[in-house]
């Protein structure tokens, strides 16, 4: 009953403050009602004496669930005030109750719900993605279901914002200011970049995928300390590359994303024919595609590199040209963690 008491006069203590919400300000209003309704019946009680006896007729209801009634309390219908303080006691208990259990899910782990609530608040109900631009004029992307906690104006040293659920983040470059992601579980750290944040319902792991720039992604700290990450700590991530969370046994799985994109900005990159291949080693064709999208390609073989590729690949993504390059070499690739292996026996010179 203790932790009922204090989170009780907890909520007492912010009313009469006047730092209470709008659902908690309507529970008081109704307890101190149920109080002059009782003193009005019992004026040899101070009101002091008066609200902890009321308390502990809550608390005791509480303890013995609904349905249970003593043959020496009165019958409902006799308590003139009975509305009023059943009312106080049913808002009351299960908002105490609600913010008392231990194993209520906080909404963003190892940050109190208290911060969170002091925080701009956007959400998504819509069945298609919404853009929210912030202060720092950072875009986030929003999946429909989640939702966003920030602040109005970011402080001078950095940008914190809580995501619930999938969304996409194109951050302001701002050297002096890193912006931190918090997500159940993790914390991604950037300077200025693009890069998404999922979570697999049914496995509850977390991925952070990089589109451009560079991230961090970590453990959040339970002492609840954002001073800055260690790259010892976390995983840093640079484009084309992912990692997924698995909170259960705390491990990350490094990998490349589903659609990598071309990361050089150079004509060489990117005009029509910037792809289109006649006669040339393959050693060549990997080097560029390695280039182009900022990810190690390997050969199992030497003798693969003797071997010369004639086609066309304008008009594939990285997956879809190494296809038709292993085909052409009767070869294979594979992913191993963020690289790529090519394998096959090789060509004679």
């Amino acid at each position: 009953m203790r932790k009922y008491w204090k989170g009780f006069l907890m909520l007492l203590e912010r009313y009469q403050k006047g730092v209470s919400t709008t659902k908690e300000k309507r529970i008081m209003d109704i307890w101190y009602d149920s109080l002059e309704a009782e003193q009005e019946e019992r004026p040899g009680l101070s009101e002091e004496e008066l609200k902890k006896e009321m308390w502990l007729d809550i608390s005791a209801k509480m303890r013995r669930g609904p349905g249970y009634r003593s043959v020496e309390e009165k019958r409902w219908w006799q308590s003139d005030y009975f509305k009023v303080a059943a009312a106080a006691v049913l808002l009351l208990s299960g908002y105490i109750l609600y913010w008392s259990q231990p194993f209520r899910q906080a909404l963003i782990s190892g940050v109190p719900d208290s911060e969170i609530s002091q925080l701009e608040k956007a959400s998504n109900a819509a069945t298609v993605a919404r853009k929210i631009v912030l202060s720092d004029g950072s875009n986030v992307t929003l999946d429909p279901g989640a939702v966003l906690f920030y602040a109005k104006e970011f402080s001078r040293n950095k940008r914190i914002v809580y995501l619930k659920g999938n969304g996409m983040f194109e951050v302001a470059r701002d050297p002096g200011r890193p912006f931190f992601v918090y997500t159940d579980d993790i914390v991604t750290k950037v300077l200025g970049t693009s890069f998404t944040i999922r979570k697999a319902e049914r496995s509850g792991a977390i991925e952070v995928a990089v589109i451009t720039g560079k991230v961090m992604v970590e453990k959040t700290a339970g002492s609840n300390d954002r001073a800055g990450l260690s790259a010892e700590k976390g995983v840093t991530l640079t484009p084309n590359r992912k990692v997924t969370y698995y909170a259960r046994s705390e491990q990350y799985v490094t990998g490349l994303v589903d659609a990598p994109r071309i990361i050089e900005k150079g004509d060489d990159y990117h005009k029509p024919d910037a792809f289109v291949f006649r006669e040339i080693p393959l050693s060549t064709v990997l080097e560029k595609l390695e280039k182009a999208y900022g990810i190690k390609i390997e050969v199992s073989s030497e003798r693969l590199n003797n071997c010369r590729i004639t086609a066309d690949l304008s008009k594939d993504d990285l997956y879809g040209r190494l296809e038709i390059i292993c085909a052409a070499v009767n070869a294979r690739f594979e992913l191993t963690g963020d690289k790529v292996m090519v394998a096959g026996q090789g060509c004679d010179l």
